[in-house]
């Protein structure tokens, strides 16, 4: 991300990641291939919001590192976590297609606490799409940087607004 730094610091939206995490029923195998599915999906989701100017809040890819999804009891105490996280945000995007049964209660706990809730879905594999919207936007990021002067040393990102 070579964009230009136009946030002060703490003034960014925070916004909730609300992508699938857990694996559908299938074959260890199919599991473990859906669950990196589901991580590329969350890891492209925030660097996206990043690149928009936001501070993106995704547990589902954090407390899975220490907490553990298979066993009920952590997976709820899991859930609590998330849901703190989710109560200090400024929106809740809804990334792709999909929404599974912990999805569904962060959007309905987002809307309880009149968060609001932005889907963004896609036409196609949502992969492909975050991967183009976010590399391209890094590719020209780099075409402008190399048109600008090379005595601005700030890196990072333009916020205008949005």
């Amino acid at each position: 991300m070579k964009q230009k730094v136009a946030i002060e610091l703490g003034t960014r939206k925070r916004v909730f990641i609300c992508s699938p995490l857990r694996p559908r029923k299938g074959t260890p195998k199919e599991q473990r291939r859906e669950l990196f599915h589901n991580l590329e999906l969350v890891s492209l989701a925030c660097r996206y919001a990043v690149q928009h100017g936001c501070n993106p809040m995704a547990p589902h890819l954090l407390i899975p590192a220490f907490l553990d999804d298979t066993d009920a009891e952590e997976r709820q105490v899991g859930i609590e976590l998330g849901i703190d996280w989710l109560m200090d945000c400024d929106e809740l995007w809804v990334i792709g297609e999909r929404i599974s049964e912990g999805m569904q209660n962060e959007i309905d706990m987002a809307l309880d606490l009149d968060i609001p809730v932005i889907r963004i879905g896609f036409i196609g594999d949502p992969i492909r799409a975050l991967e183009s919207l976010v590399f391209e936007e890094n590719k020209d990021a780099d075409s402008e940087e190399d048109e600008t002067d090379e005595d601005d040393e700030e890196e990072g990102l333009i916020y205008d607004g949005d």
